[in-house]
């Protein structure tokens, strides 16, 4: 299998040469390879989790007890939100703000679980 170079540099000749054709095959390759995680990390060191995706925001020990915190006024939001399902439908309106609410509460609470997720398997570190 060819790796990421060795594909660049086949990219440049098919483009030097006007294989317009081979060059999108290889540049879908380039993309390919770029985009995917490594398989493995050199020299057996973990790879650190994104504390910048949203998983890993999520799922801070702060964001988590904020969410707690805010969660009385979330599920009171969130039954407003679902009483007002039946009108809507009563009046012949498509939008479905309850279920809008309970799947976004099921995202936030997918996104927390996989942060933790995420974080049990850092060793932590130390902030000089």
């Amino acid at each position: 299998m060819a790796d990421l170079a060795q594909l660049e540099a086949a990219l440049v000749k098919a483009d030097a040469a006007g294989d317009t054709e081979g060059a999108k095959v290889l540049a879908g390759e380039v993309r390919k390879l770029r985009s995917s995680p490594a398989m493995f990390t050199p020299s057996g060191e973990k790879p650190q989790p994104s504390m910048l995706s949203p998983e890993g925001m999520a799922g801070q020990p702060l964001t988590r007890f904020a969410l707690g915190a805010a969660s009385p006024f979330i599920g009171a939001a969130q039954l407003g939100a679902n009483m007002q399902d039946p009108i809507y439908r009563a009046l012949g309106i498509p939008l479905q703000p309850g279920k809008i609410a309970n799947e976004n509460i099921a995202q936030l609470e997918r996104m927390k679980q996989e942060g933790r997720k995420q974080q049990q398997d850092s060793e932590g570190f130390d902030i000089p």
